[in-house]
């Protein structure tokens, strides 16, 4: 077990941060770091800190990095054991990282508590980004940018042999997701009908209905051929955009990768981060 394996901030100690960049054949270049909590970082099932670098003699070297560890709520850290994400994350960045063909993060190290399963990654700093904003949605110049990354990505990947040659990266219809979908929906649907009483038709009530009786079936239907790498939580929160309306965004959050059909990252994509209307005229 890595006892040094940091879960907050306050636990990244120096002697673990020279061994987790030395295994990646970096080096911790200043004598000194700080680390703080990264502002604007909101993760569901993920904590990160922002670790300043900066050499005070004026050399070069790295300057900030990210840390993604492990959330501090036990429930959440449970049910990311449970699914095996935070190992997930933590393999795709030391096995495919940039080969996934699109922008990525560069990851300075990772490591993995082998008894819990428990990560923390070392992370390119992309602040200086501007995050995705689901709730406000996407803009079609943002969506179509977005959707070229994915393309290229399930292109690359498509019926790739060296996707079985990953132990570690699951089918989408691995047993541990089918069976704990199905289970979160009716909790869920509950709420939803509660919070949008009185705007749901006698229509998307049925659906709904149908939808939580087929839940297994479609997942295990999209862990079937033709199959490619796909992110697994294409939501418009796990991008980050350049300044400029031309350059691709740099795509975060890897805890659900999987093989699977491609579809998956587009329709998750259009659904959960755009309009109705404006995606009935793109999609």
């Amino acid at each position: 077990m890595l006892t040094e394996l940091p879960r907050t901030a306050a636990e990244i100690s120096p002697g673990w941060l020279r061994s987790c960049l030395a295994e990646s054949g970096h080096e911790l270049g200043a004598p000194e770091f700080t680390a703080g909590p990264l502002e604007n970082a909101i993760g569901f099932q993920g904590n990160f800190a922002r670790l300043d670098m900066r050499n005070p003699d004026g050399t070069e070297g790295l300057e900030t990095l990210v840390v993604k560890m492990v959330p501090e709520n036990e429930q959440l850290r449970a049910i990311g054991r449970q699914l095996a994400i935070y190992r997930r994350e933590a393999a795709f960045y030391m096995h495919i990282g940039g080969a996934a063909g699109l922008p990525v993060a560069m990851c300075y190290g990772a490591q993995v508590d082998a008894e819990t399963g428990d990560s923390a990654i070392l992370l390119e700093d992309l602040s200086h980004l501007r995050t995705g904003d689901q709730y406000a949605g996407f803009a079609r110049g943002e969506a179509e940018r977005t959707l070229e990354q994915y393309a290229r990505m399930h292109a690359a990947w498509w019926n790739a042999p060296e996707l079985k040659s990953f132990a570690w990266l699951p089918p989408w219809d691995l047993p541990e997701m089918v069976s704990y979908i199905p289970a979160a929906y009716p909790p869920a649907w509950q709420a939803c009908e509660s919070i949008f009483e009185g705007r749901l038709t006698e229509g998307d009530k049925a659906l709904a209905t149908l939808l939580g009786a087929s839940i297994a079936d479609l997942m295990n239907h999209a862990g079937t051929g033709p199959v490619t790498l796909v992110h697994g939580d294409a939501r418009h929160d796990n991008l980050m955009f350049p300044a400029d309306d031309s350059s691709p965004p740099h795509f975060v959050d890897w805890q659900y990768v999987a093989s699977g059909r491609g579809m998956l990252d587009i329709a998750y994509y259009l659904t959960q981060g755009g309009e109705a209307a404006l995606v009935a005229a793109i999609e």
